[in-house]
Order: C-alpha cells, then structure tokens, then sequence
C-alpha cells in the first residue's frame, strides 16, 4: 500500500469537488499510497467514481472504531463539523493536517499549517474582505503544500453521456445549437446565493434573440417552481431541462452545454470540473475563494452587505443589483473567445 492515507470531507457536495485536486499533489508526493475517503452520503455518487481514491466510505460512528484498530501514515481532516473533528482525533495516525477536537471539546487546527483556514472559519473581516486565496490554496496550505492549478476530478461514464445527449435530442436540442444552461436556483440552506428570477428571464430572451441560442434551465427539485415561473416571463421560451436528475445525470447534462450561468452552487462545480465555460453570479458568498481556471468570468454584487452568507434575506440588494444586461455583456465576451466562435464574426 505505500503511505496509508486518510481524508475527510463531507460536505457540501460543491466543496468535496473541489478538495479532489488535493489528490493530485498526494499522489505526486507519494508515488505509492493508499488513500481512503470518508465522506457524507451524498457524495459517494460521485467520488466512487474517483479513479485516485483508494477505499470510499460513507461517515458512521462504526468507522471511528474501525479506525482506532486500523491507523494511517496521514490524517487529512478538511472538515469543521463535530462529527469529523472528532473522527480526526479518534483515528490513529503518525502524522495529523487539518482540524480536530480541543482537550476543551472545542474545534481548531491540529497545527500552524491550518491555522489559517481555521481562521477563515471564525472571522467576517479575514474571509469577507482581506483573503485573496482560493478555496484550493488554502487547503493545500492546510495540508502543507503548494497549489499549482490542480484540476477537479469528476469522471462520467458513457451512460452518462448516453442519458444527456438523449435528454437534449428528446428535447429538440442538435448538436450544432449554441447550447446555454441557466441553473437557476441554490438549494433551500442558501437560498441568498439564487439569482432574480426576473434576471434569470430577460437574461433567457436576450440570449435567444440576439444569439439564437439554445436555452435550458436547470436546477434540482427545490427550482421545480421557480423554473416554472422563469418559463411564464419570458416571451421566447426556453427549454425546462427537468428538476430530478441523478447527480452524474445532471453534471453530464452541464458538459453539454456551451456555456453555463449560475450562481455559487453545485453546477458551478461540475462546470469547472468538466471545463465548462462560465458565467458565475456571485450574491452572497465570496468570489474569491473560487477558481474558474481561466474558462469564466465572475459577476459580483457591488453592495456593502455582500458577501454575508445568510440562509434568508428580505430584501436582497445583493441579487438585484446585478442586471440582465451585465451577464448578457458577460456571455458575449466569453463566447467571442471561445473556440466555437473564432472563426465567425463577433456577437453583438
């Protein structure tokens, strides 16, 4: 097996994505290791896709047992929620990175290396206005290593593929349409990271009459109505990609499209890890801890309540501040680079 390695990282599905390029430097580091993942329910869909992932479970008081008896040359916990930290301080291990559980009962850094991302955990000034890493550098520096621009790893099969290209056919989509996804919602916990509705339709009808694109909407059970009442503003309609897709569905329905607006969700993960070109609406969150890998541009809200990271807001400044026009001139600008264009004369 080489070093035995332990990592836990449970949620959210968007962040245990994006802590899979970690995996990329531990295996350039350890040329022969073993690497076990612990990881929420939600998550093994896609992990257990993982080539680079070793062993895959899915977190149960049992594994804190079975991790007493068993040890690991690496400890690897990204995670700050009790369950984890407690897990990381009940598994044997030479060698410890991350967070785990205080003499105090408390959470904090098992050492320097993570004392900046613990940081960032328990300060609005430090995360909201002076950190200028992303996500991917300050776990790498949590584990002591150097981000270099490691890619995701999502892999989809061909059955995968098989269901998106039937699902856009079924839908009257061909294959040489400009195909542009709307993912237009966030989740019930952060419901402050959706963009307006009506933003969402106007954006939809100018897309379809000054570019003649494709449009799609997309989004999970929890857009069922607010797609629908996307589709009753606009005045040329687009297409209502459904709301119940499995996960690896979903994200091969994403690597078909041309282009992808969303907001700081789980599509924007999938579309940076299948090289997606994207339009990322940022409300609530910080924009900053997110890297496009040079295939997006990023739209963020220009009010001194953002970023907050609240679950609700009444008002939301944030979203309202951002009109259609600004992501329709975003869409444009990105599409007179992409390849499918150089040969055509630019897009008003």
């Amino acid at each position: 097996m080489g070093v035995r390695i332990c990592i836990i990282k449970f949620v959210a599905l968007g962040d245990v994505l994006r802590t899979t390029p970690l995996l990329h430097a531990l295996k350039e580091k350890y040329s022969q290791c073993h690497i076990t993942w612990v990881t929420d329910t939600d998550a093994i869909e896609i992990l257990s896709r993982n080539p680079m992932i070793d062993r895959l479970f899915s977190y149960s008081p049992d594994i804190a047992l079975r991790f007493q008896v068993e040890g690991f040359d690496i400890l690897i916990n990204l995670e700050k929620a009790i369950e984890a930290c407690l897990l990381a301080s009940l598994t044997k291990a030479k060698e410890k990175y991350g967070f785990d559980i205080s003499p105090f009962g408390t959470i904090c850094p098992i050492n320097d290396f993570a004392d900046y991302a613990f940081r960032l955990g328990i300060s609005d000034d430090l995360k909201f206005r002076k950190n200028e890493k992303t996500y991917q550098e300050i776990i790498f520096e949590a584990v002591g290593l150097k981000y270099n621009g490691e890619p995701y790893i999502i892999n989809l099969n061909e059955d995968d593929l098989a269901y998106a290209d039937s699902l856009l056919l079924e839908k009257g989509i061909k294959k040489g349409d400009l195909k542009i996804g709307l993912n237009t919602g966030s989740g019930l916990v952060f419901a402050t990271k959706r963009w307006t509705i009506e933003g969402f339709a106007g954006l939809s009808d100018t897309l379809s009459e000054k570019l003649g694109a494709k449009v799609m909407l997309f989004g999970g059970p929890e857009e069922e109505v607010r797609n629908k009442e996307i589709l009753d503003l606009t005045e040329i309609k687009p297409v209502n990609m459904g709301t119940k897709h499995s996960l690896t569905h979903f994200a091969a329905i994403v690597s078909r499209c041309d282009l992808l607006v969303t907001g700081d969700t789980l599509a924007l993960h999938f579309a940076i890890g299948l090289g997606v070109t994207t339009v990322a609406i940022f409300t609530s969150t910080c924009a900053q801890e997110l890297d496009l890998y040079g295939r997006g541009i990023k739209i963020v809200a220009d009010v001194g309540c953002a970023p907050c990271y609240k679950g609700s807001c009444e008002d939301m400044k944030c979203a309202s501040s951002i009109s259609a026009s600004d992501v329709f001139d975003a869409c444009v600008g990105l599409l007179n680079k992409s390849s499918m264009f150089k040969a055509q004369e630019p897009v008003d």
